[in-house]
């Protein structure tokens, strides 16, 4: 640590003590100074003068704190302070004046007192500014602004009065302005980044350019992130509302911008047409999907929204969340799919039109180990479901399924093509309920997803677990799943499968080394020793996949959105996948976890073939 860096760790008493002593040596040197360039000659320090000498520093000093010259807080002084120097110092001189007429220096020339005045200011206030330039310089993480319009001069500014931030230089896109002098930085080209980073040592990266869409976030984005910044924006929406940018405008880069996707645009106008007056239910409505359909739908304002979920806490979330926004009435039921008699009572008693079916068992590892559970859960509860939606005359039933549904190697993944299996066969046997699925990949910041796991393990500093260097997962965010499903919804004629046009899958490992850089860290590897975060390949577990897919066939057709895609996959009879069924239901009571997974494999595998 360099010794500019201990000022600002000084106490206040110490800083005083260091200024005080520094202003007393400069000012006795400057009248000294200004003695001499009077009188052409060095003058003695003990001669005639010598008690003038004495008395400057010993005048002055006290004058400063009481003008407030020691209460300047240098790293943040600005021109107000210019203007509490100036007073001080000119009331130190006119003190000293008084007193050296009182004390018979008639004889005193009056250029010196001038000239004592004029370089006691230039030297009290460039001593000031020469510390102030050396705290900001050695203050703080040095930083590069995005953007040298009005959005990012206002931020260099206000950067002048923050400890945390330094920055260093613009970067613009705009010809016109690169070359020039913005708030007092210089604008370079982005082209530049490379060479500027390595330079500056450059921490932090704030883009202060609205960005209007997710594909040009996630291409700016991406340009920083094979560095080792943090990166901050500005929010989506246009450049602040009250005309001033601050720091605390910004915001930390979500993992959601480097999927460079816009989410799905609703026609929201004909889906409140489509669900006003009707009754809706969501099944695990306190998960991360349910939740999001809840408050989703909630806002097309149904006549009776249904919230079904066996947590009392998870229930309690979201009624907390729904109250707040006041869309639309509703109503909580707590209980499981599994109970027959409890989902024929809420569809009588509530008249349900459509239910969105998101309460499953979803984790790979935890349902591998919990077959029997997973089984009863996913499959059987998607079956008394779909038999209450018929008994009932439900409209609609829109299952959420799984891009691991596709040839599953996992229990989880399994269970869930079974589950799509089940309302495919009952299409044929429905007369009244309209049976539809949802397949999509990975959710982002849903639970159990791999991007709150980085997250926290990076704030924590500790190795990331990485399943295979070429594992890839589908991502999407969960409003695109909710908006994807709710769409599908009303879309669907009966027994389709909709999947969403989610772009190239996402490498895992990739992943978590841009989480790392854009956190402002390093990966620790071979070519690092030294870097914060090691990346750790921990194997494939139980019934996990390299990679995931998201169709069985290739009957694949397009749909009116643009972003849908529809597909009719090759279903099994409802009497043979009865049957199997059946057979598949008395291994539960048997606690056969071994027979259980043996044959869901064998019914998965015999609708494939």
């Amino acid at each position: 640590m360099k010794l500019i860096d201990y000022l600002p760790l000084l106490p206040r008493w110490a800083k005083y003590v260091v200024a005080a002593s520094f202003d007393f040596f400069l000012i006795w040197f400057i009248l000294w100074l200004s003695f001499s360039l009077r009188l052409g000659e060095s003058i003695a320090l003990f001669g005639q003068w010598g008690i003038l000498l004495i008395l400057a520093p010993v005048i002055a000093v006290p004058v400063y704190f009481y003008a407030g010259l020691y209460r300047i807080v240098v790293r943040h002084s600005g021109l107000a302070a210019l203007f509490i120097m100036m007073r001080a110092v000119t009331l130190a001189v006119i003190v000293w004046t008084t007193v050296a007429l009182f004390l018979q220096f008639t004889n005193l020339p009056r250029s010196v007192i001038l000239i004592y005045w004029f370089f006691s200011y230039l030297a009290i206030a460039g001593s000031r500014l020469v510390l102030h330039a050396l705290l900001r310089r050695h203050g703080g993480d040095a930083a590069v602004i995005y953007g040298a319009d009005t959005s990012g001069a206002q931020l260099a500014v206000a950067l002048q009065h923050d400890d945390s931030l330094r920055p260093m230089f613009f970067l613009d896109d705009n010809v016109d302005l690169q070359g020039r002098n913005v708030a007092g930085l210089q604008v370079h080209k982005p082209q530049a980044f490379p060479y500027l980073y390595k330079k500056y040592h450059i921490s932090e990266v704030l883009i202060a350019i609205p960005l209007k869409t997710r594909q040009q976030r996630a291409r700016l984005i991406n340009f920083f992130s094979s560095y080792s910044v943090r990166v901050r924006v500005l929010p989506l929406v246009s450049a602040m509302v009250r005309g001033t940018v601050q720091l605390s405008d910004f915001q930390m880069v979500q993992t959601d911008d480097l999927l460079g996707r816009d989410s799905v645009q609703l026609d929201r106008r004909a889906l409140r047409q489509r669900f006003a007056g009707n009754a809706v239910l969501v099944t695990g409505a306190g998960g991360t999907i349910g939740a999001e359909l809840c408050r989703q739908i909630a806002a097309l304002k149904p006549r009776q929204l249904i919230l079904l979920d066996h947590s009392e806490h998870a229930l309690y979330n979201i009624t907390r969340q729904l109250a707040e926004l006041g869309s639309c009435s509703f109503t909580t039921v707590l209980g499981s799919v599994n109970d027959r008699y409890l989902l024929d009572r809420v569809m009588k008693e509530h008249r349900v039109h459509t239910i969105y079916h998101a309460a499953a068992y979803k984790h790979v590892s935890i349902v591998e180990d919990n077959v029997l559970s997973g089984i009863h859960n996913n499959v059987f509860g998607t079956l008394n479901l779909a038999q209450s939606a018929m008994h009932a005359a439900v409209k609609r039933l829109v299952l959420i399924s799984t891009d691991k549904a596709v040839r599953p190697r996992s229990m989880m993944g399994a269970s869930k093509r079974l589950a799509e299996m089940i309302l495919q066969a009952l299409m044929e046997q429905s007369a009244t309920t309209c049976f539809s699925m949802v397949r999509f990949g990975n959710v982002l910041d849903s639970s159990g997803s791999v991007v709150p796991l980085f997250r926290e393990l990076i704030n924590q500093r500790k190795p990331l677990p990485v399943t295979h260097p070429e594992m890839t997962r589908y991502f999407m965010t969960i409003a695109e799943a909710v908006e994807l499903v709710i769409q599908a919804g009303l879309m669907a004629q009966g027994g389709e499968v909709f999947v969403l046009d989610m772009g190239e899958a996402v490498r895992i490992d990739d992943l978590a080394r841009r989480m790392v850089r854009l956190s402002g860290l390093t990966v620790k590897d071979a070519d690092h020793p030294d870097g914060d975060i090691e990346i750790v390949y921990t194997g494939e577990k139980p019934g996990e996949k390299i990679h995931e897919e998201l169709l069985i066939g290739d009957d694949v057709q397009a749909t009116t959105h643009a972003k849908i895609l529809c597909c009719r996959e090759v279903l099994r009879p409802w009497p043979q996948l009865q049957e199997s069924l059946q057979q598949l239901h008395q291994k539960l009571p048997a606690g056969d976890a071994d027979g259980a997974r043996r044959l869901l494999m064998e019914i998965i595998k015999s609708a494939q073939a």
